[in-house]
């Protein structure tokens, strides 16, 4: 064998192995599918102002463009103006299903899936998160799109999202409907949701007959606190959609999840002062904390108004939207631990009781904010870290509100005691 041949031999090896490198595997559906799909799809990356068809997506997936996603992560993709295509060939060797869903948990302005078919792409189904459960072709928590093969049916799947932010993560599930439909079902007690839901309930109640009996501010501050982050962790989850009327999930949507626990930590701010009398007894650091709640009530303002009237500026600066905002939470929750810890040296009583219910809240919340911003993950438990923050604060909090409760019932009383002397 000369040289030449041996070259000869070696470059087509060589290239065969590069095109078998090149083309994703078949997903083999069957009837309870545990790999993960990053092992499965590509993806490309289209303009907005491009036609949205699967049949220039299959041509570019012929060029070449489509690239892989991270091995067994969630797929992520950066870009502004950017539609995502995700493509996928799959087969069914499940002969007890021939309905299945692609599921699509975050929030997405829209999201449709194209199947390949002899005579050309058909549209398969659509959705967008932006309509509440019930309204959508699948009624589930998160964002499904049904399809059906029928058994030993291979075809190639096309997904399209519109999603309009700069920075968008996708944790994509293939999996039989039954499977899902059992999963969502036992969702909220998987979770911990049924019964962490129905103590955020009664924290708002109970805050709300309290101020009915007293009039003090400081429970109506209390009953905004856990509203407030009660919304946000169940937006988190995509619980909304499931619960709520369709006008108050599109308010609550317009308004921005985030922007929920950024009002939490200012109302935070006004439950604190209220409760240790900070306007009387620290009056300097009560006009700092009031300033604080000023910046944030102006901080959602201006991102509702950047989300919901000039897309493409959100577009472009919401990497700084999202910082500004994680700060702006930090620096709320880190003043009031602070005041907190500034009274207690006072020898203010009030202040260390109270600081004993909010380190709960202060400590999960530094903690999910730093996952959110990927600086470290502390994903440890289930729902987050920030839900179960709450769940003991509002425990210490119910025994707290009940003794303030007795003090401020025992003090009118005696006051109406000398009143009639």
């Amino acid at each position: 064998m000369t040289p030449t041949s041996l070259t000869a031999i070696l470059a087509c090896v060589i290239s065969v192995s590069a095109a078998a490198q090149s083309v994703k595997p078949v997903l083999y559906l069957r009837e309870h599918n545990i790999e993960h799909l990053s092992e499965y799809y590509t993806y490309w990356l289209q303009p907005f102002d491009e036609p949205g068809q699967p049949e220039l997506a299959d041509a570019q997936y012929r060029r070449g463009a489509f690239v892989y996603g991270d091995w067994h992560k969630p797929l992520k993709v950066s870009g502004a103006r950017q539609r995502l295509w995700v493509r996928m060939t799959v087969v069914n060797t499940d002969s007890g299903n021939s309905h299945f869903v692609w599921s699509c948990p975050d929030f997405v302005d829209a999201a449709t899936l194209f199947r390949s078919t002899p005579i050309g792409f058909v549209k398969v189904s659509t959705g967008t998160c932006w309509d509440i459960a019930s309204r959508r072709g699948f009624p589930t928590r998160p964002l499904c799109l049904p399809f059906s093969l029928a058994y030993g049916e291979m075809t190639a799947l096309y997904l399209a999202i519109d999603e309009h932010s700069d920075t968008r993560s996708f944790f994509l599930d293939i999996q039989p409907t039954a499977d899902l439909m059992q999963a969502e079902q036992r969702f909220v007690f998987d979770r911990h949701w049924f019964w962490l839901f129905g103590l955020y309930v009664f924290g708002c109640v109970f805050s709300l007959i309290l101020f009915a009996a007293l009039r003090d501010r400081f429970y109506l501050w209390s009953f905004g606190f856990v509203l407030l982050s009660t919304v946000f962790l169940l937006m988190e989850d995509n619980l909304d959609g499931l619960i709520l009327p369709q006008w108050l999930y599109t308010a609550i949507r317009h308004v921005g999840q985030y922007n929920f626990l950024l009002l939490g930590s200012a109302t935070g701010i006004r439950m604190m002062q209220a409760f240790v009398r900070q306007r009387v007894r620290s009056p300097r650091i009560y006009s700092i904390g009031t300033g604080l709640i000023g910046l944030s009530l102006l901080y959602v303002l201006f991102t509702i108004v950047l989300q919901n009237r000039f897309p493409l500026a959100r577009l472009t600066a919401s990497p700084l939207i999202n910082w500004g905002r994680a700060g702006v939470i930090g620096v709320n929750l880190t003043f009031t631990m602070g005041s907190l810890l500034l009274a207690a040296v006072q020898r203010n009583r009030a202040a260390i009781y109270y600081g004993i219910t909010f380190c709960f809240f202060f400590f999960s919340g530094a903690l999910f904010l730093c996952d959110q911003l990927g600086i470290r993950s502390f994903n440890l438990m289930q729902p987050n870290v920030l839900a179960w923050g709450l769940f003991f604060q509002l425990l210490t909090l119910s025994v707290l509100l009940t003794g303030r409760f007795r003090y401020r019932t025992a003090r009118a009383a005696v006051r109406a005691v000398r009143a009639a002397a």
